[in-house]
């Protein structure tokens, strides 16, 4: 073996290390999405200040719906399959109708939980309908978005509620409906692409052997940008998952570019003599341009400019070794009817210089007018397959029964003084302001509202007691993990 040979294997020897070393270094990489993936700088610097101070708690409302009508077996075994879910998941709370008002209703029996809620029409919680049933479950704050989803994931697996058409809303579900749908591009979508992938570049090169040299390089940039992800930020979300995708079919152009300049030249020393400045320009043009996207002020969009930028340089580099070190071993000549079956005349034909250069003067303001009328959507469920009915569901949920907040406010007095009775009297009268002008479209939790919802139970009354000690007493009274997450600091 003369010397040249020994170094184009050393090349490829020194590639496959790089491969070995990304596929084991990407080992363990998860999708996670959190509600915060798009905050700005400031905005998740004030989130995490606010959590510091408000211990915030996720909760999931799930509904059971009943097609023929809620009947006392069902009612029965709905509360079963909630005490199995407690059973199972002790450090989750786990609250049906009758556990947030089992001091007002006298029996755990459908007949009962009807008659109460007879003679209490205006409650706050709609948990028990006609043909539904709900329940609220509230996970503790330092509870990990992997236990989260293992109770969603055995909610649905019990036999009860999987023979039920159940609905799911909360932060905790659409996020676990994102970590899914950005799992199934890994293990669904990746596949398909390089099977698409790989039969196109054969169809352009018409020859096995060569569209496998080619598809290489592009395939092992995918494991080197996913041991980037593992490495540097430990999962993956739905805006980093694109990197990979991006990177293979940059490496597949690159691959292309190196095939066709070998052929042209008919030596990759010569190739890179005459193409070495357009390879350079192209590769560090690409790299800058989504690495500048590492100075954005959101998160999720610095750690994508992040990523691109050093899976383009490394994988380029990778790209380019593995060509020099194959390509003159193992393309000897061009394909027989490379590219035949391209119509000629495509080629014929172009626009003179004046004309491009006039649609560029009319498109280039066109965009500058038309980039801020284009919306801003963040609503994640909007991103759910229509026919999936995900969103639908979510925002019947929302809308029918308690609702997910889209706001959580902490109030502090400008003295940083203690809260008096006075002033949740304020607070409430401010609150039911606000529940009048939304019309029955939104409504407020807070810990006015629960207290009022309590003296509604004893009292008939749905409004605060006129006294701060009858106001306490009926706190006392109330789930401690409504005290919890709606608290109140007074003097």
């Amino acid at each position: 073996m003369n010397k040249n040979k020994k170094i184009h294997w050393l090349g490829v020897f020194i590639y496959l290390i790089f491969q070995v070393f990304a596929l084991f270094f990407m080992r363990g990489l998860e999708h996670r999405n959190m509600e915060t993936l798009f905050f700005s700088g400031k905005g998740l610097k004030d989130y995490r200040q606010f959590l510091n101070t408000f211990k915030e708690q996720k909760t999931i409302l799930v509904k059971t719906n009943f097609p023929k009508g809620l009947t006392e077996a069902g009612y029965q075994d709905f509360e079963t399959a909630l005490r199995n879910l407690r059973e199972k998941f002790p450090e989750v709370e786990v609250l049906g109708f009758f556990d947030v008002y089992k001091l007002a209703v006298k029996k755990d029996e459908l007949s009962s939980v009807q008659e109460f809620i007879r003679n209490k029409p205006d409650l706050h919680l709609k948990f028990v309908g006609p043909d539904y049933l709900v329940f609220l479950s509230v996970f503790k704050e330092d509870v990990s978005p992997k236990e989260i989803q293992s109770f969603i994931s055995q909610l649905q697996a019990q036999p009860f509620f999987s023979g039920q058409k159940v609905q799911i809303a909360g932060l905790p579900y659409i996020n676990y409906l994102l970590d899914q749908y950005s799992g199934d591009i890994k293990t669904k979508l990746f596949p398909i692409l390089f099977a698409v992938v790989f039969l196109a570049t054969l169809l352009f090169t018409r020859d096995f052997l060569s569209s496998l040299i080619l598809f290489i390089p592009a395939l092992g940039s995918l494991s080197l940008t996913l041991a980037f992800t593992r490495q540097i930020y430990s999962s993956m979300n739905m805006v980093t998952s694109i990197v990979p995708l991006l990177i293979f079919v940059l490496n597949l152009s690159l691959a292309f570019h190196f095939y066709f300049a070998f052929l042209e030249y008919g030596s990759m020393r010569r190739a890179l003599r005459e193409k070495k400045i357009p390879f350079l320009l192209m590769v560090s043009t690409t790299a800058i341009g989504f690495g500048s996207l590492a100075l954005s002020d959101i998160p999720a969009i610095r750690e994508f400019g992040v990523l691109s930028f050093l899976s383009i340089l490394l994988s380029s580099g990778l790209t380019f070794l593995w060509a020099y070190s194959l390509f003159p071993w193992r393309i000897e000549k061009e394909p027989k009817n490379l590219l035949a079956w391209v119509p000629a005349s495509l080629f014929y034909n172009t626009w003179s210089r004046r004309i491009i250069v006039l649609l560029s003067l009319l498109l280039i303001p066109s965009s500058i007018w038309f980039f801020p009328k284009i919306p801003l959507n963040t609503d994640a469920t909007s991103y759910f397959p229509k026919k999936s009915g995900l969103q639908e569901n979510i925002r019947a949920v929302e809308r029918e029964l308690l609702g997910i907040p889209i706001a959580e406010v902490e109030l502090l007095k400008k003295d940083r003084g203690e809260i008096d009775y006075d002033d949740l009297l304020i607070l409430d009268k401010l609150e039911n302001e606000i529940l009048r002008d939304l019309e029955g479209h939104g409504g407020i939790i807070s810990a006015n509202q629960v207290i009022e919802e309590a003296n509604y139970l004893y009292t008939g009354e749905k409004k605060l007691p006129p006294f701060e000690l009858s106001y306490d007493t009926l706190k006392s009274q109330t789930l401690p993990v409504f005290q919890r997450q709606y608290p109140v600091q007074q003097r």
